[in-house]
Protein backbone atom coordinates (compact mmCIF):
# COMPACT_ATOMS: atom_id res chain seq x y z
CA UNK A 1 0.00 0.00 0.00
CA UNK A 2 1.32 3.45 -0.88
CA UNK A 3 2.14 5.75 2.03
CA UNK A 4 0.19 8.46 0.18
CA UNK A 5 -3.03 6.52 0.80
CA UNK A 6 -4.66 6.66 4.25
CA UNK A 7 -4.28 3.39 6.14
CA UNK A 8 -7.84 2.79 7.33
CA UNK A 9 -6.87 -0.43 9.10
CA UNK A 10 -4.17 1.23 11.20
CA UNK A 11 -6.44 4.19 11.95
CA UNK A 12 -9.09 1.74 13.10
CA UNK A 13 -6.55 0.04 15.38
CA UNK A 14 -5.65 3.43 16.89
CA UNK A 15 -9.26 4.16 17.86
CA UNK A 16 -9.82 0.64 19.14
CA UNK A 17 -6.81 1.05 21.44
CA UNK A 18 -8.37 4.22 22.90
CA UNK A 19 -10.75 2.06 24.96
CA UNK A 20 -8.58 -1.08 25.24
CA UNK A 21 -5.08 0.09 26.30
CA UNK A 22 -3.38 -3.26 25.68
CA UNK A 23 -4.28 -2.85 22.03
CA UNK A 24 -1.62 -0.13 21.72
CA UNK A 25 0.90 -2.95 21.34
CA UNK A 26 -0.79 -3.92 18.08
CA UNK A 27 -0.78 -0.27 16.97
CA UNK A 28 2.95 0.06 17.61
CA UNK A 29 3.73 -3.17 15.77
CA UNK A 30 1.49 -2.25 12.82
CA UNK A 31 3.08 1.20 12.56
CA UNK A 32 6.59 -0.30 12.57
CA UNK A 33 5.67 -2.72 9.78
CA UNK A 34 3.90 -0.04 7.79
CA UNK A 35 6.84 2.36 7.84
CA UNK A 36 9.54 -0.37 7.71
CA UNK A 37 11.10 0.41 11.08
CA UNK A 38 13.15 -2.11 13.06
CA UNK A 39 11.61 -0.88 16.28
CA UNK A 40 8.94 1.54 17.47
CA UNK A 41 8.06 3.01 20.85
CA UNK A 42 4.91 4.74 22.11
CA UNK A 43 5.02 6.50 25.48
CA UNK A 44 2.11 8.42 27.00
CA UNK A 45 2.34 10.22 30.34
CA UNK A 46 -0.68 11.75 32.05
CA UNK A 47 0.64 14.11 34.71
CA UNK A 48 -2.82 14.48 36.30
CA UNK A 49 -3.74 10.80 36.38
CA UNK A 50 -0.82 8.33 36.24
CA UNK A 51 -3.30 5.47 35.85
CA UNK A 52 -3.63 6.57 32.22
CA UNK A 53 0.10 6.17 31.50
CA UNK A 54 1.02 3.67 28.78
CA UNK A 55 4.34 2.48 27.31
CA UNK A 56 4.59 0.01 24.46
CA UNK A 57 7.56 -1.13 22.41
CA UNK A 58 7.91 -3.27 19.30
CA UNK A 59 11.31 -4.53 18.15
CA UNK A 60 12.81 -7.16 15.87
CA UNK A 61 15.22 -7.92 18.71
CA UNK A 62 14.66 -10.61 21.30
CA UNK A 63 12.48 -9.52 24.26
CA UNK A 64 15.44 -9.66 26.66
CA UNK A 65 17.69 -7.55 24.43
CA UNK A 66 14.86 -5.09 23.80
CA UNK A 67 14.19 -4.71 27.54
CA UNK A 68 17.88 -4.15 28.21
CA UNK A 69 18.09 -1.54 25.44
CA UNK A 70 15.09 0.38 26.77
CA UNK A 71 16.38 0.29 30.34
CA UNK A 72 19.80 1.57 29.32
CA UNK A 73 18.31 4.37 27.22
CA UNK A 74 15.84 5.55 29.88
CA UNK A 75 18.35 5.47 32.74
CA UNK A 76 21.49 6.66 31.01
CA UNK A 77 21.64 7.37 27.29
CA UNK A 78 18.54 9.54 26.79
CA UNK A 79 20.43 12.56 28.16
CA UNK A 80 23.06 12.12 25.44
CA UNK A 81 20.61 11.80 22.54
CA UNK A 82 20.67 15.05 20.50
CA UNK A 83 17.68 14.07 18.38
CA UNK A 84 14.84 15.52 20.46
CA UNK A 85 16.64 18.72 21.41
CA UNK A 86 17.24 19.42 17.75
CA UNK A 87 13.70 18.39 16.81
CA UNK A 88 12.23 20.85 19.32
CA UNK A 89 14.14 23.62 17.58
CA UNK A 90 13.04 22.68 14.05
CA UNK A 91 9.44 21.36 14.14
CA UNK A 92 6.10 21.94 15.85
CA UNK A 93 4.23 19.53 18.10
CA UNK A 94 2.51 16.87 16.02
CA UNK A 95 4.89 17.12 13.06
CA UNK A 96 7.10 14.09 12.45
CA UNK A 97 10.83 14.62 12.14
CA UNK A 98 13.88 12.43 11.39
CA UNK A 99 17.55 12.71 12.25
CA UNK A 100 18.36 13.17 8.56
CA UNK A 101 15.75 15.96 8.20
CA UNK A 102 17.30 18.44 10.62
CA UNK A 103 19.40 20.38 8.10
CA UNK A 104 22.57 18.52 9.09
CA UNK A 105 24.73 16.07 7.17
CA UNK A 106 25.15 12.65 8.69
CA UNK A 107 28.69 13.42 9.80
CA UNK A 108 27.52 16.67 11.43
CA UNK A 109 24.74 14.82 13.25
CA UNK A 110 27.10 12.09 14.50
CA UNK A 111 29.52 14.75 15.68
CA UNK A 112 26.81 15.97 18.06
CA UNK A 113 26.48 12.48 19.58
CA UNK A 114 28.84 11.82 22.52
CA UNK A 115 31.17 8.88 21.71
CA UNK A 116 29.71 6.89 24.61
CA UNK A 117 26.20 7.21 23.12
CA UNK A 118 27.40 6.58 19.57
CA UNK A 119 29.27 3.39 20.42
CA UNK A 120 27.47 2.20 23.57
CA UNK A 121 23.97 2.57 22.23
CA UNK A 122 23.63 3.38 18.52
CA UNK A 123 26.22 0.89 17.26
CA UNK A 124 25.67 -1.68 20.02
CA UNK A 125 21.93 -2.00 19.36
CA UNK A 126 22.05 -0.98 15.68
CA UNK A 127 19.72 1.97 16.22
CA UNK A 128 21.24 4.23 13.59
CA UNK A 129 18.40 6.21 12.06
CA UNK A 130 15.81 7.77 14.40
CA UNK A 131 12.49 9.43 13.61
CA UNK A 132 9.38 10.30 15.55
CA UNK A 133 6.93 12.89 16.73
CA UNK A 134 5.71 14.60 19.89
CA UNK A 135 1.93 14.17 19.60
CA UNK A 136 1.24 15.99 22.89
CA UNK A 137 3.49 17.97 25.17
CA UNK A 138 1.87 20.29 27.68
CA UNK A 139 1.36 20.66 31.44
CA UNK A 140 -1.25 17.88 31.56
CA UNK A 141 0.13 15.19 29.26
CA UNK A 142 2.87 14.09 26.89
CA UNK A 143 2.81 11.57 24.05
CA UNK A 144 5.79 10.63 21.93
CA UNK A 145 6.33 8.08 19.16
CA UNK A 146 9.84 7.05 18.09
CA UNK A 147 10.97 4.84 15.23
CA UNK A 148 14.43 3.34 14.67
CA UNK A 149 16.28 1.69 11.80
CA UNK A 150 19.61 -0.11 11.57
CA UNK A 151 22.78 1.11 9.85
CA UNK A 152 22.12 -1.03 6.76
CA UNK A 153 18.70 0.55 6.20
CA UNK A 154 17.91 3.62 4.16
CA UNK A 155 17.46 7.02 5.86
CA UNK A 156 13.93 8.27 6.41
CA UNK A 157 12.10 9.79 3.46
CA UNK A 158 9.88 12.87 3.31
CA UNK A 159 7.01 10.60 2.31
CA UNK A 160 7.42 8.51 5.46
CA UNK A 161 7.51 11.59 7.69
CA UNK A 162 4.41 13.00 5.98
CA UNK A 163 2.64 9.70 6.59
CA UNK A 164 3.54 9.73 10.29
CA UNK A 165 2.40 13.34 10.56
CA UNK A 166 -0.94 12.43 8.92
CA UNK A 167 -1.62 10.08 11.87
CA UNK A 168 -1.19 12.86 14.45
CA UNK A 169 -4.86 13.97 14.67
CA UNK A 170 -5.95 10.35 15.07
CA UNK A 171 -3.49 9.73 17.90
CA UNK A 172 -4.56 12.98 19.55
CA UNK A 173 -8.27 12.12 19.44
CA UNK A 174 -7.63 8.53 20.51
CA UNK A 175 -5.67 9.57 23.58
CA UNK A 176 -8.32 12.12 24.55
CA UNK A 177 -10.79 9.22 24.46
CA UNK A 178 -8.26 7.07 26.33
CA UNK A 179 -8.11 9.65 29.14
CA UNK A 180 -11.92 9.79 29.30
CA UNK A 181 -12.18 6.01 29.59
CA UNK A 182 -9.51 5.84 32.31
CA UNK A 183 -11.31 8.57 34.27
CA UNK A 184 -14.64 6.76 33.92
CA UNK A 185 -13.05 3.50 35.04
CA UNK A 186 -11.55 5.26 38.05
CA UNK A 187 -14.92 6.78 38.93
CA UNK A 188 -16.55 3.37 38.55
CA UNK A 189 -13.88 1.82 40.77
CA UNK A 190 -14.42 4.49 43.44
CA UNK A 191 -18.17 4.07 43.27
CA UNK A 192 -17.81 0.30 43.59
CA UNK A 193 -15.57 0.79 46.62
CA UNK A 194 -18.12 3.10 48.27
CA UNK A 195 -20.99 0.73 47.56
CA UNK A 196 -19.03 -2.16 49.07
CA UNK A 197 -18.73 -0.22 52.33
CA UNK A 198 -22.50 -0.15 52.79
CA UNK A 199 -24.06 -2.63 55.20
CA UNK A 200 -26.83 -3.26 52.69
CA UNK A 201 -27.03 -5.10 49.40
CA UNK A 202 -26.99 -2.66 46.47
CA UNK A 203 -27.60 -3.36 42.79
CA UNK A 204 -27.61 -0.51 40.25
CA UNK A 205 -29.37 -1.37 37.00
CA UNK A 206 -28.74 0.26 33.62
CA UNK A 207 -31.57 1.48 31.36
CA UNK A 208 -31.20 -1.72 29.28
CA UNK A 209 -31.86 -3.87 32.34
CA UNK A 210 -28.27 -5.02 32.78
CA UNK A 211 -26.50 -4.74 36.13
CA UNK A 212 -24.13 -1.76 36.22
CA UNK A 213 -22.89 -2.28 39.80
CA UNK A 214 -23.41 -4.91 42.45
CA UNK A 215 -21.69 -4.73 45.79
CA UNK A 216 -20.16 -7.68 47.62
CA UNK A 217 -22.99 -8.00 50.14
CA UNK A 218 -25.62 -8.11 47.39
CA UNK A 219 -23.69 -10.88 45.63
CA UNK A 220 -23.48 -12.83 48.87
CA UNK A 221 -27.19 -12.43 49.59
CA UNK A 222 -28.08 -13.58 46.06
CA UNK A 223 -25.87 -16.67 46.44
CA UNK A 224 -27.30 -17.63 49.84
CA UNK A 225 -30.91 -16.52 49.45
CA UNK A 226 -32.88 -18.30 46.69
CA UNK A 227 -35.34 -15.44 46.17
CA UNK A 228 -33.13 -13.38 43.82
CA UNK A 229 -30.81 -14.52 41.03
CA UNK A 230 -28.28 -12.90 38.70
CA UNK A 231 -29.29 -14.28 35.32
CA UNK A 232 -27.08 -13.28 32.39
CA UNK A 233 -26.18 -9.99 34.04
CA UNK A 234 -29.77 -9.12 34.97
CA UNK A 235 -31.36 -9.03 38.43
CA UNK A 236 -34.25 -11.49 38.48
CA UNK A 237 -36.51 -13.13 41.01
CA UNK A 238 -36.39 -16.93 40.97
CA UNK A 239 -40.17 -17.34 41.13
CA UNK A 240 -42.15 -16.16 38.08
CA UNK A 241 -44.75 -14.22 40.08
CA UNK A 242 -42.04 -12.56 42.15
CA UNK A 243 -40.10 -11.62 39.03
CA UNK A 244 -43.16 -10.02 37.50
CA UNK A 245 -43.55 -7.86 40.62
CA UNK A 246 -39.86 -6.97 40.64
CA UNK A 247 -39.64 -6.02 36.96
CA UNK A 248 -42.89 -4.05 37.18
CA UNK A 249 -41.54 -2.05 40.12
CA UNK A 250 -38.24 -1.38 38.30
CA UNK A 251 -40.12 -0.20 35.20
CA UNK A 252 -42.31 2.04 37.34
CA UNK A 253 -39.31 3.74 38.94
CA UNK A 254 -37.52 4.11 35.59
CA UNK A 255 -40.62 5.57 33.89
CA UNK A 256 -41.12 8.06 36.71
CA UNK A 257 -37.47 9.11 36.54
CA UNK A 258 -37.72 9.54 32.76
CA UNK A 259 -40.89 11.63 33.02
CA UNK A 260 -39.55 13.84 35.80
CA UNK A 261 -36.17 14.43 34.13
CA UNK A 262 -33.37 16.30 35.81
CA UNK A 263 -35.69 18.80 37.45
CA UNK A 264 -37.92 16.20 39.09
CA UNK A 265 -38.41 16.71 42.84
CA UNK A 266 -41.04 14.12 43.78
CA UNK A 267 -38.96 10.97 43.79
CA UNK A 268 -40.98 7.77 43.74
CA UNK A 269 -39.78 4.67 45.56
CA UNK A 270 -41.12 1.13 45.52
CA UNK A 271 -41.01 -1.47 48.28
CA UNK A 272 -41.50 -5.20 47.82
CA UNK A 273 -41.40 -8.27 50.00
CA UNK A 274 -40.49 -11.39 48.03
CA UNK A 275 -40.34 -15.00 49.16
CA UNK A 276 -40.37 -18.42 47.53
CA UNK A 277 -43.15 -19.82 49.73
CA UNK A 278 -44.74 -19.31 53.12
CA UNK A 279 -42.09 -21.42 54.85
CA UNK A 280 -39.18 -19.18 53.81
CA UNK A 281 -38.16 -15.83 55.19
CA UNK A 282 -39.23 -12.85 53.07
CA UNK A 283 -36.64 -10.62 51.42
CA UNK A 284 -37.57 -6.93 51.78
CA UNK A 285 -36.53 -4.88 48.74
CA UNK A 286 -36.39 -1.10 48.27
CA UNK A 287 -36.20 0.33 44.73
CA UNK A 288 -35.34 3.95 43.95
CA UNK A 289 -34.10 6.03 41.01
CA UNK A 290 -30.30 6.18 40.74
CA UNK A 291 -29.84 9.36 38.73
CA UNK A 292 -26.18 10.29 38.27
CA UNK A 293 -25.89 14.06 37.85
CA UNK A 294 -23.16 16.41 36.70
CA UNK A 295 -20.51 14.05 35.38
CA UNK A 296 -17.81 16.39 34.11
CA UNK A 297 -16.13 15.68 30.81
CA UNK A 298 -12.33 15.57 30.77
CA UNK A 299 -11.96 17.95 27.84
CA UNK A 300 -14.24 20.67 29.22
CA UNK A 301 -14.87 21.08 32.93
CA UNK A 302 -17.84 23.34 32.14
CA UNK A 303 -19.63 20.57 30.30
CA UNK A 304 -21.45 17.77 32.13
CA UNK A 305 -23.81 14.94 31.39
CA UNK A 306 -26.65 13.45 33.39
CA UNK A 307 -27.41 9.75 33.36
CA UNK A 308 -31.10 9.01 33.92
CA UNK A 309 -33.18 5.83 33.95
CA UNK A 310 -30.72 4.03 36.22
CA UNK A 311 -32.40 2.18 39.09
CA UNK A 312 -31.00 1.23 42.51
CA UNK A 313 -32.23 -1.89 44.29
CA UNK A 314 -31.50 -2.29 48.03
CA UNK A 315 -31.98 -5.38 50.16
CA UNK A 316 -30.60 -6.70 53.44
CA UNK A 317 -29.69 -10.11 54.76
CA UNK A 318 -32.96 -11.46 56.21
CA UNK A 319 -31.30 -12.68 59.43
CA UNK A 320 -29.38 -9.47 60.08
CA UNK A 321 -30.60 -6.15 61.47
CA UNK A 322 -28.83 -2.91 60.71
CA UNK A 323 -26.96 -1.47 63.72
CA UNK A 324 -27.39 2.27 63.54
CA UNK A 325 -26.03 4.73 66.09
CA UNK A 326 -29.01 6.20 67.91
CA UNK A 327 -27.00 9.19 69.09
CA UNK A 328 -25.62 9.94 65.59
CA UNK A 329 -29.03 9.77 63.93
CA UNK A 330 -30.48 12.02 66.61
CA UNK A 331 -27.83 14.67 66.01
CA UNK A 332 -27.77 14.30 62.22
CA UNK A 333 -31.51 14.82 61.68
CA UNK A 334 -32.51 16.83 64.73
CA UNK A 335 -34.55 13.97 66.16
CA UNK A 336 -35.04 13.31 69.84
CA UNK A 337 -33.33 10.17 71.13
CA UNK A 338 -36.72 8.51 71.41
CA UNK A 339 -37.60 9.39 67.79
CA UNK A 340 -34.20 8.13 66.63
CA UNK A 341 -34.89 4.84 68.41
CA UNK A 342 -38.24 4.50 66.66
CA UNK A 343 -36.66 5.25 63.26
CA UNK A 344 -34.01 2.57 63.79
CA UNK A 345 -36.59 0.02 64.91
CA UNK A 346 -38.79 0.67 61.87
CA UNK A 347 -35.82 0.38 59.51
CA UNK A 348 -35.13 -3.04 61.03
CA UNK A 349 -38.69 -4.26 60.58
CA UNK A 350 -40.18 -4.04 64.06
CA UNK A 351 -43.83 -3.22 64.54
CA UNK A 352 -45.18 -0.32 66.53
CA UNK A 353 -46.55 -2.77 69.11
CA UNK A 354 -43.22 -4.55 69.57
CA UNK A 355 -41.29 -1.32 70.00
CA UNK A 356 -43.88 0.09 72.41
CA UNK A 357 -43.83 -3.08 74.52
CA UNK A 358 -40.02 -3.22 74.66
CA UNK A 359 -39.73 0.41 75.75
CA UNK A 360 -42.70 0.60 78.15
CA UNK A 361 -44.57 3.23 76.15
CA UNK A 362 -47.98 3.22 74.52
CA UNK A 363 -48.54 2.53 70.85
CA UNK A 364 -50.13 5.96 70.62
CA UNK A 365 -46.84 7.51 71.79
CA UNK A 366 -44.89 5.59 69.17
CA UNK A 367 -47.27 6.61 66.38
CA UNK A 368 -46.99 10.22 67.51
CA UNK A 369 -43.21 9.93 67.33
CA UNK A 370 -43.48 8.48 63.83
CA UNK A 371 -45.50 11.52 62.77
CA UNK A 372 -42.77 13.76 64.22
CA UNK A 373 -40.16 11.79 62.26
CA UNK A 374 -42.17 12.26 59.05
CA UNK A 375 -42.33 16.00 59.66
CA UNK A 376 -38.64 16.43 60.49
CA UNK A 377 -37.43 14.25 57.60
CA UNK A 378 -40.00 15.72 55.19
CA UNK A 379 -41.34 12.28 54.25
CA UNK A 380 -44.72 10.59 54.40
CA UNK A 381 -44.15 6.81 54.49
CA UNK A 382 -42.33 4.38 56.73
CA UNK A 383 -40.48 2.92 53.74
CA UNK A 384 -38.87 6.32 53.27
CA UNK A 385 -37.38 6.11 56.76
CA UNK A 386 -35.49 3.02 55.58
CA UNK A 387 -34.24 4.90 52.55
CA UNK A 388 -33.11 7.90 54.59
CA UNK A 389 -31.08 5.76 56.97
CA UNK A 390 -29.52 3.81 54.11
CA UNK A 391 -28.33 7.03 52.47
CA UNK A 392 -26.88 8.58 55.62
CA UNK A 393 -23.07 8.26 55.92
CA UNK A 394 -21.12 7.11 58.98
CA UNK A 395 -24.05 6.32 61.29
CA UNK A 396 -23.80 2.53 61.38
CA UNK A 397 -22.28 0.31 64.03
CA UNK A 398 -23.13 2.59 66.92
CA UNK A 399 -22.82 1.39 70.50
CA UNK A 400 -26.24 2.61 71.64
CA UNK A 401 -29.13 0.73 70.11
CA UNK A 402 -32.88 1.07 70.75
CA UNK A 403 -34.39 -1.59 72.97
CA UNK A 404 -36.45 -4.16 71.12
CA UNK A 405 -37.28 -7.73 72.12
CA UNK A 406 -35.17 -9.90 69.78
CA UNK A 407 -36.34 -13.28 71.06
CA UNK A 408 -37.69 -14.33 67.66
CA UNK A 409 -35.67 -13.59 64.53
CA UNK A 410 -38.21 -15.21 62.26
CA UNK A 411 -40.92 -12.97 63.68
CA UNK A 412 -38.77 -9.90 63.09
CA UNK A 413 -38.09 -10.95 59.51
CA UNK A 414 -41.80 -11.27 58.77
CA UNK A 415 -42.44 -7.85 60.28
CA UNK A 416 -39.95 -6.20 57.92
CA UNK A 417 -42.05 -7.36 55.01
CA UNK A 418 -45.29 -6.46 56.78
CA UNK A 419 -44.18 -2.89 57.47
CA UNK A 420 -43.00 -2.37 53.91
CA UNK A 421 -46.17 -3.85 52.45
CA UNK A 422 -48.27 -1.39 54.45
CA UNK A 423 -46.54 1.53 52.78
CA UNK A 424 -47.60 0.60 49.20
Amino acid sequence: MSLHAPDDRLIGEIYEASSFPKHWQIVVKSLAHRIKADSATLIFRDFENPEADVSFVYSTQSPDECSQMIAEYEHHYHKMDPMWTLAAEHVQIGVAVADNKLGLSRSEYEALCPPEYLEGFMRKYDRWYIAGSYIFQDEEKALAITLQRGIKSLPWSDQEMDYLTSLTPHFQRAFRIHREFIELRRSEKNLKSCINRLLIGVVIIRPNGKIAFINDLAERIIKTNPVLINKNGQLKAAHTDNDQQLQKAIRKIRLNDQNQGVAGDNEVIAALSLRLDTSTAPLPILITPARIDDIKTADNANQSITLTNYVAVFFAEPERTQKYSQEAISQFYGLTRAEAGVAIAISNGYTVAEYASSNNVTEYTVRTQIKQIFQKLDISRQAEIVKVLLNTPNITLGDQQPKVDQSSKSKMIKNIAKNIDKTD
